[in-house]
Parts: C-alpha cells; sequence; structure tokens
C-alpha cells in the first residue's frame, strides 16, 4: 500500500487575505483528484491480484471521479430553461475548444475492447479506469480547466464537432448536442439498437481529444467512429427544443454527412457500421421515406451476414441480434414476412448487468433518467426485447411462446403496481409484447373456419380484447409520463392515431 502526505500553504496564509470560495472549491476539487489517483493505485494493484484482470491503461488517464449532478438534469426538456442555461455558459462552451493545446502524447489512443459476456456474467472488464464524456450540464463550468475534474477536463476540451458538417444558418451548441445525446440514449436507441452508452462516450473523449486532430482513422474494434456520430445526430435531432435542429433540412445534413463515411467503414468495418445503417434506416423510415429506410436496412443485413472485421474479430453478439431484430420490426410494420435466420447462440451483453432487482420506486422524473443503474435496465431491456424478436419470427405457429416469454420475465423488466413512473425501455417492451399478442391472435379469429369449436374463437377475442386494454394503458402511461414525442420510432405502428379508448369485446368492432 502506498503512503501519501501532502501539505500546502494556502494564498491566504501568504498574503493575508481570507480564503474566497471560489479558492475553498478549488482545494476541495485538488483533494479529490488525489482521491481519485489513490483509488487508481489500489485498483491497479488489485488488477494484479485478479484473474480477471485487463491490461492497464496509460498512465495519463484516470479513473472517472465526477460527482454526481448537483443540478436536476430534466431540467432541460423545456425550452425556456434551456435557453437561459445556454446564456449563461462561456462563449468558449458552445464552440470547439481549439484554443486549449495540450501536449502531445508519447503513446497512441487504444480502443477499448470487452470480451462478449453472458448475461448472467457479473464481473465483466471495467470501463471506469477511462475518462468518460461529461454533458456540458453535469460541469461547473465557472471552474478554471485546471481545477476541473479529469473527466470534466477532458470532456470540455473534447472536440465534441470535429466531424459535423456545416448547418448554417442553424447553430449547435454543445449544451443542445449533448440534450440530443442524453435524449438518445434516455429514449431507446441505446435499448433496442444495441449502442451501450457508456463505450461510446468513453471513445469519444478518446477519439476527439485535440492531440488526436490529425490522426487517421483508428483501427480495430471501435464503438466511435465519425458516421455514427453523424447518424445519431440525424436520428436524434427529432428529440431536440430547437426548432431549426429539428428542421428536415438539418437532420439531412447530418444524413448526408454520415454516407460520406460508407465506402471507407465498409472497406474497414467496425461494430459500428451496423448500428449507424440501422439509426439511418430510421431515420429515413421517420421521415416518410421508407424505401429508402428500407435499403439501408437491408444494407445493415448484408453488413451482418459479411459478420467479419479486421484483425479476425467478429461482430459482438448484441449487435448481430440488435440489427436483426430492427430487420424484424421493418418487416412487421410493412406486414412482410422475415428470412433472417436469428443466430443460434446465447445473447450476450459487454457490460455486467446483473444480479436482478426491482425497478426503483419514484416520483421524480429526474432520479428516474438519472439512475445509476438505468443503463443496466436498458440492457435487461434489450435482452428480453432480442428474444421476443426470435419468437415474432414463428409467433403464427406457436403463439403460446408468447405468454411463456411473459411468464419468465425477470423483476427488472417487469412494470410495479405501485409505481409512479417506469423506465422508458420497460414501456416500449411491454407494448411490443402485447401488441405481437394482438397480432397472433387477430390472424387466429380472421382464419378459423365455421367448423372450429366456438370457446375458440372466444378465447382469441378476449386475448385481443384484453391485449387491445393493456395497449391503451401502456400509451397513457407513456404519454402521460414523458410525452409520446419520445415514443419509440420503430414503434409507432402500433400506436393509434385516435384518442386512445379500450375497445369492446365484439369481433367486428376488434377487426375495425
Amino acid at each position: 500500500m502506498y503512503d501519501l502526505t501532502c501539505t500546502w500553504g494556502t494564498e491566504a496564509e501568504e498574503s493575508g487575505r481570507p480564503a474566497t470560495k471560489q479558492f475553498v472549491e478549488s482545494l476541495r476539487v485538488k483533494i479529490q483528484q488525489l482521491e481519485s489517483e489513490v483509488a487508481q493505485l489500489k485498483g491497479e494493484q488489485h488488477q494484479t491480484q485478479s484473474p480477471l484482470s485487463t491490461p492497464s491503461h496509460p498512465s495519463s488517464s484516470l479513473p472517472d471521479s465526477s460527482p454526481r449532478p448537483i443540478e436536476a438534469i430534466w431540467s432541460i426538456v423545456t425550452t425556456p430553461q434551456t435557453a437561459n442555461f445556454v446564456q449563461a455558459l462561456p462563449q468558449n462552451h458552445h464552440q470547439p475548444p481549439h484554443s486549449y493545446a495540450l501536449p502531445q502524447t508519447s503513446h497512441p489512443i487504444q480502443p477499448i475492447q470487452y470480451a462478449p459476456a453472458e448475461a448472467t456474467l457479473t464481473h465483466p472488464p471495467p470501463i471506469s479506469p477511462s475518462l468518460r464524456y461529461q454533458y456540458i450540464f453535469n460541469i461547473n463550468t465557472t471552474l478554471p480547466l485546471d481545477e476541473q475534474y479529469p473527466s470534466h477536463r477532458a470532456s470540455l476540451t473534447c472536440q465534441w464537432n470535429r466531424y459535423f458538417p456545416d448547418l448554417s444558418p442553424v447553430q449547435l451548441s454543445r449544451f443542445e448536442h449533448d440534450v440530443i445525446l442524453f435524449r438518445c440514449f434516455t429514449y431507446g436507441a441505446s435499448c433496442f439498437f444495441g449502442l451501450i452508452p457508456e463505450s461510446f462516450l468513453v471513445e469519444l473523449v478518446e477519439c476527439l481529444a485535440p492531440e488526436t486532430a490529425y490522426s487517421h482513422t483508428v483501427q480495430g474494434s471501435r464503438y466511435y467512429t465519425p458516421i455514427l456520430h453523424c447518424s445519431l445526430m440525424a436520428f436524434g435531432a427529432a428529440f431536440s427544443d430547437s426548432p431549426g435542429l429539428r428542421a428536415r433540412e438539418t437532420r439531412a445534413k447530418f444524413a448526408t454527412h454520415a454516407k460520406g463515411w460508407l465506402d471507407e467503414e465498409f472497406k474497414n468495418p467496425s461494430p459500428s457500421l451496423m448500428l449507424s445503417l440501422a439509426l439511418l434506416a430510421e431515420y429515413h423510415s421517420g421521415i416518410g421515406e421508407r424505401n429508402t429506410g428500407h435499403m439501408y436496412m437491408g444494407m445493415a443485413v448484408r453488413a451482418v451476414r459479411a459478420r467479419k472485421v479486421p484483425h479476425g474479430m467478429t461482430y459482438p453478439t448484441h449487435i448481430v441480434q440488435s440489427n436483426l431484430s430492427e430487420a424484424l420490426f421493418q418487416a412487421l410494420e410493412i406486414n412482410k414476412p422475415i428470412e433472417l435466420p436469428f443466430p443460434q447462440v446465447p445473447i450476450s451483453y459487454p457490460l455486467a448487468i446483473e444480479p436482478d432487482g426491482r425497478p426503483p420506486l419514484t416520483d421524480s422524473l429526474t432520479d428516474l433518467l438519472n439512475h445509476g443503474d438505468y443503463s443496466k435496465y436498458s440492457a435487461r431491456c434489450f435482452i428480453q426485447m432480442c428474444k421476443l424478436a426470435v419468437i415474432a419470427t414463428r409467433m403464427i405457429d406457436h403463439p403460446l411462446q408468447l405468454e411463456t416469454w411473459f411468464n419468465t420475465l425477470p423483476e427488472s423488466v417487469m412494470i410495479r403496481q405501485r409505481a409512479s413512473l417506469t423506465f422508458p425501455p420497460v414501456l416500449a417492451l411491454h407494448v411490443m409484447y402485447w401488441w405481437l399478442i394482438l397480432q397472433s391472435h387477430l390472424s387466429l379469429v380472421e382464419q378459423v373456419s365455421a367448423s372450429v369449436a366456438e370457446p375458440v374463437r372466444d378465447l382469441s377475442i378476449k386475448m385481443c380484447a384484453r391485449a387491445t386494454e393493456k395497449l391503451v394503458q401502456l400509451f397513457n402511461a407513456f404519454d402521460k409520463q414523458f410525452g409520446l414525442r419520445y415514443f419509440p420510432r420503430n414503434l409507432i405502428k402500433v400506436c393509434p392515431p385516435r384518442p386512445l379508448h379500450p375497445l369492446p369485446t365484439n369481433k367486428n368492432l376488434i377487426r375495425q
């Protein structure tokens, strides 16, 4: 164990002036930085004794010791608050911070690679030793750069818009960029696209640091690429409070810029390629360009079939499953059969998501969306959605598998009766389940012949009525808690355009 003794004198003692509040705050930051270094030394010593230890990171990387956000993050929802916060930020936080010239590092930036882990694995390779991009609304921008936490300092110097197109006359501030990422990761993109926010944010800081400005495309398995960043913005700009950023022309600029990297990505594919193609497919489908959306989803499927990436690696299982699930949902959207074979392997996820537990009970939207284990609950929903997609490929032949799937759901993805708020991915998962129940029994109601016993038809009619009632409840719950504006686009097909009212148990009305 290391003995660290820290002594220093204050400027107040030397000059006779009383310590200011800002000076006390800077001392607190320095103390926490020293504590983070001690924690890193302890972690390195522990890793040398652990069979699950991973290759050590460069000594210049410090663990993410950033505190919990003091301000309520969900205040970003309303436009007036957004405008006030942006006006309060210094100007240099709205533009790429090129003025911060960091020294060149003697080691190349290496990609973070995670070995595929079964869903029950509890101790995968940790993410914490690497710095993670922090949203600007979680950073105290009044402190000088050298007094910030390591992760905050790296985030402030990060050239976040290096690969973005010119959006003139629309201006994209860093605050609005971070709001889009936060909402995109919160409302389903990370759940149903197989995108891991933690991995993306870690590599965003690495790839967009000032010292990497002239480096070529990073080799190997990457969770950050320019095409993925621009595809995320094209898809997620719909969540912005700014009419200019939500405009079709602005989103088209992001999409067009992302497509400029397609040739290079297909020559040197990475896991982010399939995610980018799926996001572009959802973007085009969301603005009404279904044929173009299906084309890009087909490109994603072909990338799945190719499977191989450079250096003898293969795509992570969870990304393959995610892509095939998205292709299935698009096929269901246009009432076409799905002919893609799902891989016969366990669904794996590179983050620890066990042990299972009940969702939290909270009345605060801020606490819900910033829950410390939000990504783990989202990952559980992703795995269950992939299983549900496999069942959906053969639901006509095996409708009872849907009931079996529902009866074996873990508590973490169930809706608690006493909960006033539920994680958005959990609500979306249950919407998909009840929609598949409705579709399977509607097909039975329409296909049964007159020779079939009346109880069979009655059972299907009752199941249709029950599924419809559940869907109405879920739609109303999502609308009340978050607003249908954030409802997943690939589930819009199940959302009725009319006011939501339960249907009676009459066969003819159910068909309508």
